[in-house]
């Protein structure tokens, strides 16, 4: 938004993407010019004040110019609210799309299996997306193994020790593409 005396002078506000391109503008015959745009794209924006008229008494208008910006927010998928141990999701066998990690919010997943039996679990994802790390704890939520490469997917498997409910964790560590957060997918076999 930018503010002015209106008598001293008409300003428009407008915005340009990269091209020059005018994608928002506001021109009033008030004292205040503001916009409000949600960006489509990755990139920079131009913000331009034109003195449209000099009217006033002094050369030129004074204007007061306010940027107010917000970060869109990580996309919430069906297992929400699973930030915890505590409130981890029931994770069945098969392949499970639609998931999303989000920095400081970690995916839980709750995983019953048997004594002897083997866990298999793939976390298939983009890495130009961000660093996801995939990890495993016991009933008692002990980590007993994690995978964390600096590549696409991450993957477990072994036999667990006892029968139990184990926990599947999913964290970011880093988001690095131009979608916020990382969307992936998570499969599970049990045998």
């Amino acid at each position: 938004s930018v503010t002015f005396n209106h008598a001293e002078g008409d300003i428009d506000l407008i915005l340009r993407d990269a091209l020059g391109t005018e994608v928002a503008a506001s021109r009033t015959a008030d004292n205040t010019e503001s916009l409000s745009f949600a960006v489509p794209w990755n990139g920079p924006l131009f913000v331009e004040v034109v003195l449209v008229n000099d009217t006033g008494g002094l050369p030129g208008n004074l204007y007061n110019l306010s940027i107010a910006y917000t970060a869109p927010s990580c996309a919430v998928d069906a297992e929400e609210p699973n930030d915890t141990q505590g409130a981890a999701s029931p994770l069945s066998p098969g392949t499970h799309g639609g998931l999303h990690g989000c920095l400081g919010d970690d995916d839980w997943y709750a995983v019953a299996v048997g004594a002897g039996q083997q866990i298999a679990l793939d976390l298939l994802f983009a890495h130009a997306e961000g660093d996801l790390t995939l990890g495993l704890y016991d009933p008692s939520g002990s980590l007993l193994a994690e995978s964390t490469s600096v590549t696409d997917n991450e993957d477990l498997a072994g036999n667990v020790p006892s029968a139990g409910t184990y926990l599947v964790r999913v964290h970011l560590e880093g988001d690095s593409g131009p979608v916020v957060g990382v969307p992936y997918a998570l499969d599970l076999a049990v045998n």
